[in-house]
């Protein structure tokens, strides 16, 4: 079974992808909960 054919992101744009989701996950986190929170 290839992932690749169901998914549209090539291999090497995947993790990217993580990466971005993940990084803006915290920033979400660190930057926008606090003031939230004030």
């Amino acid at each position: 079974m290839n992932l690749n054919t169901e998914t549209h992101f090539p291999d090497e744009e995947y993790p990217t992808l993580l990466s971005y989701n993940l990084h803006m996950f915290y920033v979400f986190r660190t930057i926008i909960l606090p003031n939230q929170t004030k």
